[in-house]
């Protein structure tokens, strides 16, 4: 489970039980728990998909994961959305910083497959961006 924040990787480790250990995925810790009946890896890479493209090449090195889930509660930008709304991106945008400016094309999937993962998922545009944009100005 990708988690950018490590508050975000708290949460979800929240949810899941017998945390038995950390491993090193490079320069980050991840933790290691029980998601339902499946060991569950969870780690903070930090913001931005620079980030997260190294840990997930470490993690791939170093394991054959059969899932892969990305935990975040910064993303949402969308106010009809409540707070928890499970949601499936069929496309991601990265964005540069500080101009905000779209980095190469987008990552663009079929969402059919994966509607029926939860009673209330919602199919969303989602965007990386190498900077906390807590601030609603910057996120608008």
């Amino acid at each position: 489970m990708f988690s950018a924040a490590k508050n975000e990787a708290v949460a979800a480790r929240r949810v899941q039980r017998a945390p038995f250990g950390n491993v090193a995925l490079g320069r980050v810790q991840a933790t290691v728990g029980h998601l339902g009946e499946r060991t569950c890896l969870t780690v903070a890479s930090g913001l931005g998909y620079k980030h997260l493209d190294r840990c997930f090449h470490e993690l791939t090195r170093l394991f054959r994961p059969r899932l892969f889930v990305n935990f975040g509660a910064a993303g949402a930008v969308d106010r009809t959305m409540g707070i928890g709304t499970p949601t499936v991106p069929n496309e991601i945008v990265a964005y540069s910083w500080p101009d905000l400016e779209s980095q190469g094309e987008p990552i663009r999937r079929p969402t059919d497959p994966l509607r029926g993962i939860a009673r209330a998922v919602r199919i969303t545009r989602a965007g990386s961006c190498p900077h906390d944009i807590r601030d609603a100005e910057i996120r608008d």
